[in-house]
Parts: structure tokens; sequence; C-alpha cells
């Protein structure tokens, strides 16, 4: 998806939750008149009158899990991928992006750390 910010409308099965997750029927009563109020609440059993110019569909099949940093999402990098490309970044030499620059001589190095009377490596 990778949008920084994406808008979905409140309907029944969103107040559902609210109801599934412990809060009163009064509460969420409270939350479905204001976002009809507001204009925030939307009723997808209802024909909208809204025209898409395009349908678009995704085969969940191809959907794979990934991980992406907030400086560049765009960037993203399978979960499966994700060992080679730490290792790929550490063993590029040039500093900046996607690079370390750590020295082969130095990738096995190692240090110990203390924490709480216990020692890890």
């Amino acid at each position: 998806y990778g949008a920084t910010c994406g808008f979905f409308p409140v309907d029944e099965i969103s107040l559902e939750y609210l109801l599934q997750t412990g809060r009163t029927q009064k509460r969420v009563d409270t939350v479905r008149d204001y976002l009809k109020a507001v204009g925030l609440f939307f009723d997808f059993t209802k024909d909208s009158g809204i025209e898409y110019s395009a349908n678009l569909s995704l085969d969940l099949s191809s959907v794979v899990p990934c991980i992406a940093g907030p400086k560049r999402p765009h960037d993203w990098v399978a979960v499966s991928e994700q060992q080679a490309d730490f290792q790929k970044c550490l063993n590029n030499t040039e500093s900046g992006f996607k690079g370390f620059a750590v020295q082969e001589a130095n990738r096995a190095a190692s240090a110990t750390l203390n924490y709480e009377g216990k020692d890890y490596t």
C-alpha cells in the first residue's frame, strides 16, 4: 500500500468491533450518531452514487510480509529476503544508502554486554 495516510470510512462492521472489544452499546450508539452527524459514517449496503474511474482487484496470494523504514517506505524488503538484504548491506563498502561500510575484517567482531548481572555476547 505505502501511503502515508489513508481514509477508510466507518461502517456497522467497525462498530461491531467496538462492541466485541468491550465498549457498551450506549457508547457505540454515541459513536454512530456522531459519525453520521459529521458525515464520516458509510453504509456499504446502500448504493452510494459514487462512480469510480477504475475498479482494482488484488490476488491476496501475491501479498507477502515485508519490512520498510519510515524514512523510505518505498524501499521495502520481503521478510523472506531480509537476511540476504542485510548481508548485502554489510558487504556494500560504500557508506550511505543501504551500505554499512563494515570492513570484512570487522564483520565477525563481537562485544559482551552485562545487563542485570547476566552477560550477553
